[in-house]
C-alpha cells in the first residue's frame, strides 16, 4: 500500500491547522492588545512562537513528502533525483515560502505592525498553497517576480 496516500492529507491538514493557529493567534493578540493583561499577551506570543516551530517542522516534512510521493517509499525522500524533481514543482515553492513565513514568525521580536503584515502574508500563502494543488489561475502567479517580492 502506498503510505503517501495516508500521510500527504495528514501533513496538509497539520499545515493548514498550524497556519490557522499562528495567524489567528497573532491577529487576536494584535486586535485585543489593549484589553489583554501582559500575561495573556505573553501567552499569545509564546503560542504563536511555538506554533511557528511546529510549522517549520511540518513545512520541511511537507517538502520531503513531495519527493516521497514521487518515489513511493520512505527512502525516496532522501534521493537526490526525487529531491531535484520536487524542487521544480509548485508545491515545493509553496513549502519553501511556508518555511520562510514560519521562520520570520519565529525570529521576529515583540508584537508590532510588521509581524501582522507577515501574518497576512501567511494567509495569502495559505490561499496560494491550497490553489496550487487545484491548478487555479492564482497558482500561475507563483513564478512571477512580483510574487517573490511580496514575500521578502
Amino acid at each position: 500500500m502506498d503510505i503517501w496516500v495516508i500521510l500527504n492529507p495528514l501533513i496538509r491538514a497539520l499545515l493548514y491547522g498550524t497556519c490557522f493557529v499562528v495567524t489567528g493567534t497573532l491577529l487576536f493578540a494584535f486586535h485585543f492588545k489593549k484589553y489583554q493583561t501582559p500575561q495573556s499577551l505573553t501567552y499569545c506570543l509564546s503560542l504563536a512562537k511555538n506554533g511557528s516551530v511546529f510549522g517549520l517542522v511540518i513545512s520541511a516534512t511537507f517538502f520531503l513528502s513531495i519527493s516521497g510521493n514521487m518515489g513511493g517509499d520512505f527512502s525516496s525522500i532522501f534521493s537526490p533525483l526525487f529531491l531535484n524533481l520536487a524542487l521544480q514543482t509548485k508545491a515545493a515553492i509553496a513549502a519553501a515560502l511556508l518555511l520562510l513565513g514560519f521562520s520570520s514568525f519565529y525570529f521576529s521580536g515583540k508584537m508590532r505592525w510588521p509581524q501582522i503584515e507577515k501574518a497576512l502574508r501567511l494567509v495569502v500563502l495559505f490561499f496560494c498553497l491550497h490553489h496550487s494543488f487545484q491548478q487555479a489561475t492564482l497558482s500561475k502567479q507563483e513564478r512571477s517576480p512580483k510574487y517573490y517580492c511580496f514575500f521578502t
